[in-house]
């Protein structure tokens, strides 16, 4: 029952997780700090986009028909970075608070599923080849939609990701033609963009309660209004839709960074007005600008 991570991951495997629940824990200031850091960082994550945007895009979500095309095209781009910072900050903190009691636990987004459903199925079916494989993918993501509830849209939600990941497999020759005329940078744009918007549409099965609301908001994408561009602000105030706007683009770029080289260390390392003087501002903007309320973590539903 560690309390940590037994409510919603991140998922652990026993002979990482057992071995350290033996060993005895010591102070350790660059671990607690460190810790920190990440919890720090995953409650921005929450309160500033999360909870910032999930308000707003429930309201969209409970009555698709009273909204308009852009506004529903809106809210369907928007719905993959609330869920995202939802998630991710939830890990940062749970990853964090562990770090600071001695505890070292996996990050939930490196390929979660290896070693659970997919290998076994896959191995099991081997000897049908690389088709075989597209059957272990499509069922092991088939069951990740149905894990999360029992209901048609869920199945649609698993299905979606299966048959993308499975033509992704089954067109690398073709897709490594493409990036080879085009070259690697404008492929690589593209690849984001297709990624993003295919897995934001298989969303809207997974977010929405009942496949006819997930068919109107399909049919009903469009760039019209109602009224007036105001429409786009789905119901935020100017300065939310600032905040919002500008967490965004910092989640991104901090995401980015933090792939290149760890920043929190590197910040570490900085002379002691320059950490400190990043640390309060942080916690500065997070009281200042942060939406704090009663919303749990979407995680916590499943």
């Amino acid at each position: 029952l560690f309390f940590m991570k037994f409510l919603s991951g991140p998922i652990e495997r026993a002979f990482d997780m057992l071995p350290q629940l033996k060993i005895e824990k010591r102070f350790d200031y660059d671990t607690v700090t460190y810790g920190l850091k990440l919890m720090l960082i995953g409650l921005m994550k929450k309160v500033l986009i999360a909870d910032r945007l999930a308000p707003h895009l429930d309201s969209i979500f409970a009555s698709v028909q009273d909204a308009s095309g852009a506004q529903l095209l809106l809210a369907g781009l928007l719905y993959p970075i609330e869920l995202y910072a939802d998630f991710s900050g939830y890990t940062d903190m749970a990853i964090g608070g562990a770090m600071m009691f001695g505890y070292r636990l996996s990050p939930n987004f490196n390929r979660p599923f290896v070693d659970y459903l997919y290998q076994p199925i896959a191995a099991s079916k081997r000897y049908w080849g690389q088709w075989g494989i597209v059957y272990a993918l499509v069922v092991t993501f088939v069951l990740l939609g149905v894990w999360h509830g029992a209901g048609w849209n869920y199945v649609i939600y698993g299905l979606i990701q299966g048959l993308i990941i499975s033509y992704e497999m089954v067109t690398v020759a073709y897709r490594n033609k493409v990036e080879t005329s085009v070259g690697k940078h404008v492929f690589g744009v593209y690849s984001i963009l297709r990624t993003y918007l295919l897995f934001a549409f298989s969303l809207l099965f997974f977010r929405l309660p009942s496949l006819s609301d997930a068919g109107y908001m399909i049919s009903h994408l469009s760039f019209n209004l109602h009224t007036s561009i105001k429409e786009l602000r789905l119901g935020m105030t100017d300065q939310e839709c600032i905040v919002a706007g500008v967490a965004v683009v910092v989640l991104f770029l901090y995401e980015y960074f933090m792939s290149k080289r760890d920043l929190l260390q590197a910040l570490s390392e900085r002379h002691r007005i320059i950490r400190w003087g990043v640390y309060y501002l942080l916690v500065l903007l997070m009281f200042l600008f942060g939406q704090f309320g009663s919303e749990d973590f979407i995680y916590l539903q499943f």
